[in-house]
């Protein structure tokens, strides 16, 4: 690795200490040659671990003016840092960032994305978040590394369509050290009471209103409740304290380990929260945390371990907390929190995760490196075992998508990509079969074969760059079902308005188009049947799709009629010896036998005792 250019729009709280954290790492690495950071001119901390040459400001507002602004900002930056790895932080930057990219090449960068909590995740309307959940799907076409802060986080955007193949889960993690030093802290503390501290911006996110109105409500005589942080994105928020309620302010980062110090435990009200950072600092100063069950905070706390969670639907859980809070074993479950800080949440930890995915983001596949044999031997044994069945499949096409796949990998085209093309061909070989003349039939031809190869090559691509989804194989099924629909009908067609043939039916050569229509619905309805009865019925197993059970008859008929068989070689010498209409006839009864014998086969398979 050379050079990192890290680019966040308000870098303040949560983001700040993730980003401090990190680029001191990166800083000392031996890693990178250098280390540089974008971010916003204002709401934005301004001391950062790096030379101050490497840091760049940019005027900056929440308005579409100031965001065009910034990404013409930021693309100069980039073209004039040329960094290996760009990491954008937070949801703005990362509109800021790649938007840029879906109208310019990215040539070798690569754009690590880090939202520090998905926007579609926040409180709001289902409108909003399908629509911030649409946004985030299309910018993640122009990203190569997702990083997620939490399970939480991880599992929720996998529902809104972010691809799990570009996604890692790295938990936040920071320093070990505690940097404590009481001189001019200006704080009342009264020992024989409970110290309860919240930290974090005064907005709605931060639930700081809910904990207000909870102490305004009920006095808590052995609680005395510090607040620490201020408005960010509303400047003009007032608060009104409780009197037992004090304000401390925004403190600067190196100093807020000072005030954990004097607490007795730290308390996190979020709305939402994408993981919480305020929790690992109050653990690695010995404190537990009272969270609420939103978002990421449950899964970093163990009940009454090493602190306590309540439910926001129903504030009597904190209120009941609160009332029971006892000094010493505040004590014993700041002890506990600790050792887990030190096992999960250090910034060691999370760094060597952290470059350790930069490291495999960039390696990606070194295209120039790769053999045929390479992509050959990444074919499962199991797999070459069902090939084998199919004659045509194990001699020819496997063995010529080989050189497709190389070809493909080469120019960076992705499994996805490789099925959505063998789709386009497979049905403008089928479409082109239609016209009259000796050329659009032998075109159409060479395409439809030119399918079969394609439909092997997306598989190969997958496996060889261990890149599977379960929406590649949908497209998988879509494209094979597109094939089967089409073919015969335009097969049908073709010899329908060809004059070239011998016509066994005489002038009723309408009988083509209800042949070329019934081949059709042969082969796709028999498919529509067992799916149909493996949604029904659990313990359902299909003789007729399972290839490792076949015998010799299935063998037979997978060779004359299979999608990928005989059948499309047989094609091109019907269409060179102009006998098309004959192989329309002799397919139409072999798929029909076939859909008989596959339906009954099924009927006898499904259980009866449903």
């Amino acid at each position: 690795m050379k050079k990192i250019l890290h680019v966040g729009e308000y870098v303040k709280g949560g983001v700040y200490t993730y980003l401090y954290n990190v680029l001191r790492y990166q800083k000392n690495s031996e890693e990178f040659d250098s280390v540089f950071l974008a971010l916003s001119d204002s709401k934005s901390e301004k001391e950062f671990p790096i030379c101050k040459n490497n840091i760049f400001f940019y005027k900056y507002k929440r308005n579409p003016f100031y965001i065009i602004k910034a990404m013409l900002f930021i693309k100069r930056l980039i073209n004039q840092i040329q960094p290996d790895i760009v990491h954008v932080h937070s949801t703005f930057a990362g509109i800021i960032v790649r938007i840029p990219f879906f109208f310019c090449s990215k040539k070798n960068i690569k754009i690590v994305y880090c939202p520090h909590g998905w926007s579609f995740l926040m409180e709001t309307s289902n409108l909003k978040k399908r629509l911030y959940g649409l946004i985030e799907k299309i910018l993640a076409y122009r990203t190569d590394l997702i990083l997620n802060i939490s399970k939480h986080e991880l599992v929720n955007s996998k529902k809104y369509g972010i691809p799990i193949n570009r996604s890692e889960l790295i938990y936040n993690g920071i320093e070990e050290h505690r940097n404590i030093n009481n001189v001019g802290l200006e704080l009342e503390i009264d020992s024989s009471k409970i110290n309860l501290l919240f930290v974090g911006r005064f907005d709605r996110q931060k639930g700081l209103d809910i904990l207000l109105r909870l102490f305004e409500k009920n006095y808590f005589p052995n609680i005395q409740l510090f607040l620490i942080g201020a408005a960010v994105l509303n400047e003009n928020i007032n608060l009104n304290l409780p009197h037992h309620v004090k304000k401390i302010g925004w403190v600067s980062p190196k100093n807020i380990d000072s005030y954990y110090n004097l607490m007795d435990a730290v308390i996190v009200p979020s709305r939402w929260e994408g993981f919480g950072l305020v929790v690992i600092e109050a653990m690695k100063n010995y404190k537990p945390v009272i969270v609420s069950n939103r978002g990421a905070l449950p899964e970093l706390i163990k009940e009454e371990q090493d602190g306590y969670i309540f439910d926001m639907e129903n504030l009597s859980s904190l209120e009941q907390i609160l009332k029971n809070l006892n000094k010493n074993k505040l004590k014993k479950m700041g002890e506990n929190a600790r050792k887990k800080f030190e096992l999960e949440f250090t910034s060691d930890n999370m760094n060597k995760k952290i470059i350790k995915k930069y490291k495999k983001c960039l390696a990606g596949i070194k295209m120039e490196k790769i053999k045929i044999d390479d992509i050959r031997n990444s074919l499962p044994k199991e797999k070459i075992k069902i090939d084998k069945m199919d004659i045509w499949v194990y001699y020819v096409i496997r063995p010529l998508s080989f050189f497709v796949t190389w070809l493909f990998l080469k120019v960076k085209i992705n499994a996805n990509l490789a099925t959505i093309i063998s789709m386009i061909i497979g049905v403008i070989g089928s479409f082109i079969f239609i016209p009259n003349g000796f050329f659009f039939h032998l075109i159409g031809a060479i395409l439809i074969n030119l399918w079969i190869v394609l439909d092997c090559v997306d598989g190969n691509i997958a496996r060889f760059t261990k890149k599977t989804s379960t929406f590649g194989m949908f497209l998988d099924g879509l494209s094979g079902y597109f094939f089967t629909t089409f073919l015969y009908i335009c097969i049908g067609l073709s010899v329908f308005f060809s004059q070239n043939y011998y016509e066994p039916f005489g002038e009723q050569k309408w009988v083509y188009l209800l042949l070329g229509s019934l081949t059709s619905i042969f082969t796709i309805f028999p498919r529509l049947v067992d799916h149909k009865a493996h949604t029904l019925f659990s313990n359902y197993t299909s003789e007729t799709t399972n290839r490792k059970d076949y015998g010799l008859f299935h063998i037979i008929g997978l060779n004359i009629a299979g999608m990928a068989g005989l059948c499309n070689p047989l094609l091109l010498i019907a269409v060179i010896f102009k006998f098309t209409n004959i192989y329309l006839i002799f397919y139409f009864v072999i798929h029909g036998l076939i859909a008989c014998y596959s339906l009954v086969k099924t009927i006898k398979s499904v259980p009866k005792d449903y």
